[in-house]
């Protein structure tokens, strides 16, 4: 909308407050409308977050990406994934590990030991540096591998804590989901805009832009989800959220992208690839074995800092 548009560019921090606010509140309803529907239908917190929230929470990621590979910059899409994926599990599993340091959560194997796979998987498909239709297919099929197991998995037992919902209160909690995903959606794509325009104006290159502003501005629609979690003590949900946002990112992003036209890899996201291997098998560690991993959260954002100013110097 233009009248938005105009109020970055004449209002820019004043814009970022508004945007981060309705961010928050349409987060919190689409949370809402999310969790009642996966209880509804007998899902745990856990598969309701590594599920409907985490696909929420990556429409961003997918948005851009389309757009972009439709606008012929099919390079983007790879950038943003991998840039994404960083940002996620550095930033929002420092969160995580500092807010409950003391992890001693049952989470399932699998779904952590499945992301480390599809990253090793992502890796092998870029190492060509290009991501071809074929690829794509198989990433696909990943994806629906991971939700039909993930379904066929999902806990037995039934959830009493959720009360009774008839099919009025059905509606609107398909209503909230659909408003609050509306809304984190543009205010995501309009704070990506204004931190893209914010850093033109300091001067700083377009890479540095993609990688870190435009990644940054996509994924902070699970850094608000995942923090919205975490302060209501839901640790578990915020951890699904972390592996179901980098999973969807990886298999549903890039392959649908592909779908449209090959993607193509660029040299400085095979310098950064480091950076998501290192991340990926520290989070899953953290959350595995580490009974006191506040240490570990403090050298994620370590390691945030770090990528960020690899990121800076590789293209000064």
């Amino acid at each position: 909308m233009l009248y938005v548009e105009n109020l970055i560019i004449n209002w820019p921090w004043a814009s970022f407050v508004v945007l981060l606010f309705v961010l928050i509140k349409s987060t919190d309803i689409f949370i809402e409308g999310s969790e009642n529907i996966g209880f509804y239908f007998g899902m745990s917190s856990f598969l309701t977050s590594i599920t409907i929230v985490s696909l929420g929470s990556s429409l961003p990621e997918l948005t851009t990406s389309v757009i972009a590979t439709l606008d012929g910059q099919s390079n983007f899409v790879v950038d943003d994934v991998v840039g994404a994926n960083i940002t996620n599990i550095l930033l929002i599993g420092s969160m995580i590990l500092l807010y409950k340091p003391h992890i001693k959560i049952e989470i399932k194997k699998f779904n952590l030991f499945f992301l480390v796979a599809i990253t090793i998987i992502f890796l092998l498909i870029i190492f060509d540096k290009e991501v071809n239709v074929i690829e794509g297919m198989i990433l696909l099929l990943l994806l629906v591998i991971f939700l039909v197991r993930l379904i066929l998995n999902r806990n037995s037992k039934k959830i009493t804590q959720v009360k009774k919902i008839d099919k009025q209160s059905m509606s609107k909690n398909v209503l909230r989901i659909i408003v609050g995903s509306f809304f984190v959606i543009e205010s995501s794509k309009y704070i990506i805009m204004l931190v893209e325009y914010i850093a033109v104006q300091l001067n700083v290159s377009i890479d540095i832009i993609t990688i870190i502003a435009v990644t940054f501005g996509t994924s902070i629609s699970e850094i608000i989800i995942s923090w919205t979690f975490i302060k209501k003590g839901k640790i578990l949900m915020a951890i699904g959220n972390v592996i179901g946002s980098s999973t969807f990112n990886i298999l549903m992003v890039v392959g649908m992208s592909s779908m449209i036209d090959t993607l193509t890899v660029s040299k400085k996201v095979l310098d950064e690839i480091s950076f998501l291997i290192i991340a990926t098998f520290s989070f899953v560690f953290a959350i595995i074995w580490l009974k006191n991993s506040k240490y570990i959260g403090y050298s994620f954002l370590l390691l945030y800092v770090i990528f960020c100013y690899h990121v800076t110097n590789v293209f000064d």
